[in-house]
């Protein structure tokens, strides 16, 4: 799980009690990655920092999938 936030974030709550009670959700998962994008609001795959924002979830996909276990067979 990832979960990103904009710096300059207006909709969520993103102190650090509230973002450890967020993560805290996931149980069943190891934790989920917390970041904040810098120089960008809400809309982070709009603006200055879109290809930042895609680029670093392409790259957590990619260690995704190659962390995932052979099946058993």
């Amino acid at each position: 799980m990832r979960l990103t936030f904009g710096e300059f974030e207006g909709w969520w709550c993103l102190d650090r009690d509230e973002l450890a009670v967020v993560a805290a959700c996931f149980t069943r998962t190891r934790l989920p990655v917390v970041e904040r994008v810098p120089e960008a609001s809400h809309h982070l795959s709009l603006g200055l920092a879109a290809s930042l924002y895609h680029l670093r979830a392409l790259a957590f996909l990619e260690e995704c999938l190659t962390t995932i276990p052979a099946p058993v067979r």
